[in-house]
């Protein structure tokens, strides 16, 4: 993303009838998917619910190493970091609605909000049936609840599926093993809510619709980040997993590629879903685990021990799928992950060097089954 930003998306929506999958695909969890799995990295992510209980710090004040250190070699000279300071990224952020009930046996297994200045809505909540699909991937059958802005009072789904009523509000159902209802639920916001053969009835689709209430917690975002390539800016984050032990939080920036010239790894690339080419993203996960692959060579960030990986991509201009992999004093792994030369190996380097820290949020929510 910007992949797919879904201010455009909901125009486009608004002039087209769309189908359930199309619809879905407007959604701030699965425009991001989308912009990893170009990338060739796995889903995931995470964000809580309860309030940050510390200020964000520099990653390297977590550690007990003296700060500025260099991570790993400095950049040779045909590839100068160009990342600059990047604008404030919200502390928390609302979650503003909430399902007041679910069918028995769903667990929350994400939460993604918008961090940055793109016009992009959220928080994206996901729930899966407990026991099936472990892990940090949201795609495969499941249940997701948007809370999405109106376009000027307007819901900008548009009038496709049957009319129904929810607690006094027209809504539009599309019924079927990937259902969905959306209606707006206040002057500003629509609320939208799929279900991806995650084997919840029509019915209860409706009954999920009219329970749903105000929800006044926050969605804690304890990484920040400090630096950003030119034309980069942060989009996302997203707390994913299936219990508050196995999770990881997921931030990530997107921007257009620079006007350069230069052949990059996705010249060429035709899409297909309304995105531009030139796209581009870095994202940095935080978790007790990492998803690079192993190997690389060491490299030490403030003292700290770490690791750059690269995998091969292939194509019309060869590329490299390059992690930058960090284990911090709090027994935690930061990975800095992107697709080099879209995003030079110098600059990933300046990234991973200005992420900021906090203190890891309340995640009691995270695969509590529903009764």
């Amino acid at each position: 993303m910007t992949d797919d930003l879904l201010r455009r998306a909901l125009q486009r929506q608004a002039e087209r009838a769309p189908d359930p999958d199309r619809v879905r695909a407007e959604l701030p969890r699965q425009a991001t998917l989308r912009t990893r799995r170009r990338y060739g990295a796995l889903a995931g992510g995470l964000v809580a619910a309860a309030a940050l209980a510390a200020v964000a710090v520099p990653v390297l004040a977590l550690d007990d190493a003296g700060p500025g250190e260099q991570f790993g070699a400095p950049p040779a000279a045909s590839e100068p970091a160009s990342a600059s300071p990047v604008p404030s990224m919200p502390a928390t952020v609302g979650l503003r609605y909430r399902p007041g009930w679910l069918p028995a046996g769903l667990t929350e297994r994400s939460r993604t909000v918008p961090v940055g200045p793109t016009p992009y809505d959220g928080p994206v909540r996901v729930y899966k049936k407990a026991g099936t699909d472990s892990g940090f991937d949201m795609g495969g059958t499941r249940l997701e609840f948007g809370v999405v802005a109106a376009d000027k009072g307007v819901d900008p789904f548009g009038d496709h599926g049957q009319k129904v009523d929810i607690n006094g509000r027209q809504g539009r159902l599309s019924p079927g093993g990937k259902s969905s209802v959306h209606w707006l639920i206040d002057p500003q916001t629509v609320i939208f809510i799929h279900n991806v053969e995650g084997g919840v009835s029509d019915a209860d689709l409706l009954r999920i619709a009219r329970s749903v209430e105000p929800d006044t917690g926050q969605v804690p975002v304890p990484v920040k980040l400090g630096r950003l390539p030119a034309g980069m800016t942060p989009f996302s984050a997203q707390f994913s997993g299936d219990s508050p032990d196995r999770w990881r939080l997921e931030v990530s920036a997107l921007g257009q590629m620079p006007a350069t010239g230069i052949p990059t790894a996705r010249a060429g690339e035709k899409k297909g879903d309304g995105t531009q080419a030139g796209d581009r993203g870095i994202y940095v996960r935080l978790g007790p685990t990492t998803d690079a692959p192993a190997g690389g060579g060491p490299t030490t960030i403030g003292g700290r021990p770490g690791r750059i990986v690269a995998t091969p991509v292939e194509g019309p201009v060869p590329g490299e799928h390059t992690y930058i992999v960090v284990q911090l004093a709090s027994n935690l792994t930061l990975t800095v992950f992107g697709l080099v030369p879209d995003v030079p190996r110098a600059e990933l380097v300046a990234v991973a060097e200005g992420v900021e820290v906090g203190a890891v949020p309340d995640l009691s929510w995270l695969g509590v089954a529903t009764r």
